[in-house]
């Protein structure tokens, strides 16, 4: 299974995911506008929805995570443009920390037919690895207070440090 983040929701990639036979849960953001707002609009409208909810609480804060699930996608326009469409999902972030309270909402498309909680996890593990590369990135390569912006400089780097990583960690 191939999680990606929005970037990666195009119908061409999603294609090439399927093409290899493997499975995707992609995110979906303002990049794909129309496809956005029907799944808004079928979270709003449906009534058949899976649903699962897990609670954390850990490093101060306490999120609740709520993933809901929609298979029955009839209503959604042109979604055979998106290679083996079958599910969309929506999760909502609630933290808490202190009494601050933030409420995130995020939109995914999957080829998967799945219960919400493997949709919850799945998710989940993705960020968990997107988050902790990031840190290590950042902590051990300083790549956030890097200042190389010429040309295709900042890009190239990134895949420097990317390859050392990989090569620390083997």
């Amino acid at each position: 299974v191939v999680t990606a983040d929005a970037m990666s929701c195009q119908k061409d990639i999603v294609k090439q995911i399927c093409d290899k036979e493997a499975d995707y849960i992609i995110a979906i953001k303002d990049n794909q506008k129309k496809l956005k707002e029907a799944i808004e609009y079928e979270f709003n409208t449906q009534s058949k929805i899976l649903f699962h909810e897990t609670l954390e609480k850990d490093h101060g804060r306490i999120e609740t995570r709520i993933c809901k699930v929609i298979s029955n996608l009839n209503e959604i326009e042109n979604k055979e443009c998106w290679a083996n469409l079958k599910s969309v999902i929506k999760i909502t972030s609630i933290r808490e920390i202190n009494t601050v309270i933030t409420k995130e909402e995020r939109f995914y498309i999957s080829s998967l037919q799945q219960t919400a909680e493997y949709f919850n996890n799945a998710i989940r593990k993705h960020w968990a690895v997107e988050n902790n590369l990031h840190w290590v990135l950042d902590v051990q390569f300083n790549e956030d207070s890097s200042r190389k912006r010429k040309d295709n400089a900042a890009e190239n780097f990134a895949i420097v440090r990317r390859f050392a990583l990989t090569k620390i960690t083997q």
